[in-house]
């Protein structure tokens, strides 16, 4: 099914592909699998998730154990994350690649910098490390008036204004 969707795209997703491809700058995809706790694209339309900084989280853990690890996350660090005004948009295991773990944060900077400060990061990291092989956090920007953007954020003028309207509709 892969294949052929991009071999032989509809009309409206080839033009999709063809105006995200004008917004890349590199970077690499993953094809990913929901784990237990990972929100659904229903429960983030009805929640208050939004912030200017998404956050995300990269892990490696023994094949096998991703949905341990995603269990220990949602027992251990989502109440702690909560707690600091993150809000989790994804939790996944990828799909073709044994022992990865994604999760995704929406905030505002203001509590990141705040969540960094309180140690609790740290705590949970060093609690976490017998769990995992690795872990890297990047973090990104919601691009403007996407379903998690800040409309009090000023994005100031990026090529990504200018991609058509449609691309950063909330309903896609």
């Amino acid at each position: 099914m892969i294949a052929q969707t991009m071999k032989a795209p509809s009309a409206e997703l080839a033009a999709t592909y063809a105006a995200v491809q004008n917004l890349r700058s590199g970077g690499c995809d993953e094809i990913l699998a929901p784990l237990a706790g990972c929100p659904t694209y229903d429960d983030l339309r009805g929640s208050t998730a939004r912030g200017s900084l998404l956050v995300m989280d990269e892990m490696r853990v023994e094949p096998g154990a991703e949905d341990h690890y995603g269990e220990v996350l949602i027992n251990d660090w989502l109440p702690v994350a909560t707690a600091g005004d993150h809000h989790l948009v994804g939790l996944y295991r990828g799909a073709l690649t044994d022992g990865l773990v994604l999760c995704y944060w929406a905030t505002q900077l203001d509590q990141y910098k705040a969540l960094m400060k309180s140690g609790a990061p740290a705590a949970w990291h060093r609690s976490a490390r017998r769990l995992r092989r690795s872990w890297r956090q990047e973090l990104w920007t919601a691009a403007p008036r996407s379903v998690f953007s800040d409309p009090d954020f000023d994005y100031g003028e990026t090529d990504i204004r200018a991609a058509p309207a449609r691309l950063h509709d909330a309903d896609t």
